[in-house]
């Protein structure tokens, strides 16, 4: 999924900066860059860019022996020190604006998969039904629509950055889940999106959550055969 390995990708660079001092300039630098790339998450952007400033503040007051001799080549190399990355307003803004924009279009249409779901069970319970395998396809169809209606919203929040809210949508697809794959994807994007909460906040991921939203004991073999792994590296 390019959105994750793009969130993947912007985390390292960050984890490079924080325990590297000699690596933190040119590691904030290409972090800035992937996140207006790859990503549409403005509060990180505004955060990594305060950062990178920080840092070459702290870099331009370091002298004699206290001076980062890596850092200090950088800063000077780089033209950092006289022209540092500028804050990009205008993608800021157009990150907003289309962010928002996108988060209406899925919301529209995930309330449309919804309301022609509910539809269809009132024509079934009141009406003369069809017969019994068109109107099964038909409903496996409807129900597949809304688990993935839930599941682009939740990957549009990560790629906004609202991890709350993708988890929330994440979570919210396990109603609509009609196939072990549906649970799969599920799972691995509360996964994800957990992992990365955890980093922001510096504590260990709620890996609770899967066991609440997907109990093992008699579940699917096969998505828990998957889930395993990431499950014991994560925790």
């Amino acid at each position: 999924m390019p959105t994750a390995l793009g969130r993947n990708k912007v985390t390292r660079l960050l984890h490079v900066a924080r325990t590297s001092p000699s690596l933190g300039g040119p590691a904030l630098t290409l972090a800035l860059n992937a996140i207006k790339a790859l990503t549409l998450d403005t509060r990180l952007y505004e955060e990594t860019y305060y950062q990178y400033r920080q840092l070459l503040e702290s870099l331009a007051g370091q002298t004699g022996d206290e001076a980062d001799s890596n850092a200090t080549a950088w800063l000077e190399q780089s033209g950092a020190k006289d022209h540092p990355e500028p804050f990009d307003r205008e993608w800021v803004e157009q990150s907003k604006h289309e962010a928002q924009a996108g988060l209406d279009r899925l919301e529209i249409e995930l309330k449309g998969y919804l309301t022609n779901l509910i539809k269809e069970s009132i024509r079934v319970r009141f009406l003369s039904p069809p017969p019994r395998d068109s109107l099964m396809r038909v409903k496996l169809t409807r129900v597949h629509h809304s688990q993935m209606g839930h599941r682009d919203l939740a990957r549009y929040q990560y790629r906004t950055g609202d991890l709350q809210g993708a988890v929330r949508s994440y979570t919210k697809s396990r109603e609509y889940g009609s196939t072990s794959q549906h649970i799969l994807e599920m799972c691995l994007g509360v996964i994800e999106v957990r992992a990365r909460l955890s980093l922001a906040f510096g504590d260990a991921p709620d890996l609770d959550l899967i066991g609440r939203i997907y109990p093992h004991p008699g579940g699917d073999r096969h998505v828990e055969l998957r889930l395993h792994p990431h499950l014991r590296c994560e925790s």
